[in-house]
């Protein structure tokens, strides 16, 4: 899970459970008036896959964290689910009073009538295909099929606080940017949903706190950039000289008694980093950056890519985007199917 810094100097931030495979819980409280935001990331593999089996045991251990993180004022659940819910509903229709989700994806498999189970009971709701449904798309297209199995799902009383949400594909992402994809990028979409976490009248009763100053900026206290070395061949004495190996057996026994606090990992990070770059310094000259470098690092990572496969890249990218935006037209959408399915598997 990436947080931007920004959220540092307004919230004290904590991971709060990893016990579980594919599961990932932070929670953000902000330091002024302890407002609580738990956001919970998943991964649930595939039903086909021998690691995704058993996806009651699943969603049953993500029950347990909603009620265990219920005193929070908003809970978030992302991540790949690999779950089709098709047209079934995720709340009690005859009790809850929220807003029905219109979905894209009409297929349900069998973890996906174990999500609905898990959402029913949790008083939990996707968020993707109920709001703003004009932006809502499939969140993985493959040469197999279209599929909605990415969601962003809170509690029912958070959907009011959720103002938008978009799927973006990731080869718009990088066209947008101006990015050259070199490589084969996810098939998987971008789930992004804009959150404010106050009500109204809990934002108008903020307004006489003192404004959090934003994190320093570094203006003329840049922090150091890391070095680099040129390694052609390593000696046998590299870490194995006596005192190397002394400094290795004190920093495995600092990591042993280490506590799951960030500040002390951040420390145990740098006294390890400091340690490696010292006996690197010994052994290996230190070079310095420049463009001319960057592009030949650029080109030796990638050695096999070739103007024929970016072009061919491209042309995925094309029948990709025109199956988007021809998913509700029969006439055409074979043909560019076809098309997609040809250029990606020559890719």
């Amino acid at each position: 899970m990436l947080v931007h810094n920004k959220f540092v100097a307004e919230y004290d931030i904590a991971q709060v459970e990893d016990g579980f495979e594919g599961m990932l819980a932070v929670k953000f409280t902000n330091k002024q008036t302890d407002y609580s935001v738990c956001i919970v990331s998943c991964y649930l593999p595939p039903e086909h896959s021998k690691y995704g089996r058993e996806p009651d045991v699943f969603f049953e251990h993500l029950l347990q964290i909603t009620y265990q993180f219920d005193s929070c004022d908003d809970l978030f659940i992302c991540g790949d689910l690999n779950s089709r819910i098709g047209e079934l509903q995720d709340y009690i229709q005859e009790i809850d009073e929220i807003e029905p989700r219109k979905g894209i994806d009409l297929v349900t498999n069998k973890h996906g009538e174990s999500m609905i189970n898990f959402t029913r009971e949790a008083k939990v709701a996707v968020i993707n295909g109920r709001i703003t449904t004009d932006e809502d798309d499939y969140t993985s297209i493959t040469i197999k099929g279209y599929s909605v199995v990415d969601y962003a799902i809170t509690g029912y009383e958070s959907l009011h606080k959720v103002s938008r949400c978009r799927i973006i594909a990731v080869s718009d992402l990088t066209d947008s940017l101006g990015i050259a994809a070199e490589t084969k990028i996810s098939d998987h979409s971008i789930v992004e949903f804009e959150y404010v976490p106050y009500d109204t009248d809990v934002v108008h009763s903020q307004a006489n706190y003192t404004q959090v100053a934003p994190p320093p900026s570094y203006a003329g206290d840049k922090p150091k950039a890391q070095p680099h070395f040129r390694v052609k061949a390593v000696p046998d004495e590299f870490m194995n000289r006596a005192e190397s190996i002394a400094k290795c057996e004190l920093l495995i026994d600092e990591l042993i008694n280490l506590r799951k606090k960030q500040e002390e990992v951040d420390k145990w990070y740098n006294h390890f980093t400091t340690a490696f770059q010292e006996e690197m310094k010994e052994f290996f000259k230190e070079v310095k950056d420049s463009k001319q470098a960057k592009k030949n690092l650029k080109f030796l990572v990638k050695p096999w890519w070739n103007d024929s496969l970016a072009e061919l890249n491209k042309t995925v990218h094309k029948y990709e985007k025109l199956t988007r935006q021809l998913k509700k037209s029969k006439k055409t959408l074979e043909k560019f199917t076809s098309r997609f399915h040809t250029s990606s598997e020559s890719l």
